[in-house]
């Protein structure tokens, strides 16, 4: 019995060595299940950021005793949701005012345009002004409800300018200039141009032309109705039967760097009896 003791303590401990080895492999072998809280891109059906609200007066400035417009616009258009217009009003006389009164608690912001989407935008507002100054608009994007797919609430406030008297003629204005890309040989801009045209109370209507440089290619115009033609130096662009406001062009063009590059031909506004023109390139420099 003796000579038995040893073999039989060597298979127990051989036996309780071999369970904590498969036990150990076992554990090493289990994956771990983890939970990652930011998830990629976001679950299907989650709200994305509300569109960007912007307000545009035509004519801009505003010109006492003749009509005048505050435009809202979306961007992207959203196809639900709620889009408000207010004017900053004198709380006693129910006048416009500009934005500063109602911060000292001497105007209110009156809601004077709204549209519930999805339903026809820009959204407008139309009055005569018959003093000058500074008059204050607000407007505002609402989702409505937690089933439109949007977050946030975005809002812009502008005070528009009303002058005591017009000036008539046509004038270009660089509104925008964003580089999309760049290369070996020079970027990729986005311009936006906006040109004003004010016949003041003369009315006129006719033809407001002009044009963009070679290599341009025209993203967006408004108003719409616009007609394009290409030269072998310009992009043309030309408005029929027209009268006072704001023509913006849109467009993309690759430029080497330099400095005072025209970005546009010279353009006028022609009239039954006259003309407004030619402004002056529009020059731009990076």
């Amino acid at each position: 019995m003796k000579n038995l003791k040893f073999p039989l303590i060597a298979v127990f401990i051989t036996a309780l060595f071999t369970i904590a080895f498969i036990g150990c492999k076992k554990d090493s072998l289990t994956p771990s299940v983890t939970s990652d809280a930011k998830g990629g891109g976001g679950a299907p059906g989650a709200p994305v950021t509300a569109p960007y609200t912007n307000i545009s007066f035509n004519p801009n400035p505003g010109v006492v005793g003749q009509p005048f417009t505050a435009t809202v616009s979306l961007d992207p258009v959203a196809d639900c949701g709620y889009v408000e217009l207010d004017q900053a009003q004198d709380i006693l006389t129910g006048d416009p005012a500009p934005m500063a009164a109602v911060a000292a608690g001497t105007a209110t912001w009156v809601n004077v345009a709204s549209v519930t989407l999805p339903g026809t935008l820009p959204l407008t507002y139309t009055y005569t002004p018959t003093v000058a100054g500074q008059v204050g608009y607000r407007a505002h994007y609402e989702p409505r409800g937690g089933q439109c797919g949007y977050t946030g609430r975005p809002a812009v406030a502008v005070d528009a300018t009303i002058g005591g008297d017009c000036t008539e003629g046509l004038s270009p204005q660089l509104a925008g200039a964003v580089p999309l890309s760049t290369d070996a040989k020079g970027t990729t801009w986005q311009f936006t141009v906006v040109f004003h045209l004010n016949t003041c109370t003369n009315g006129f209507v006719g033809k407001l032309q002009g044009g963009l440089i070679s290599g341009s290619t025209v993203v967006s115009a408004s108003p719409l109705g616009y007609t394009t033609s290409s030269t072998a130096k310009s992009n043309v662009l030309t408005w029929s039967n027209v009268s006072d406001g704001d023509y913006t062009v849109t467009y993309t063009v690759h430029l080497a760097p330099g400095q005072d590059i025209p970005i546009t031909g010279a353009w006028s506004f022609k009239y039954p009896g006259g003309q407004y023109g030619y402004t002056d390139r529009v020059l731009f420099s990076f």
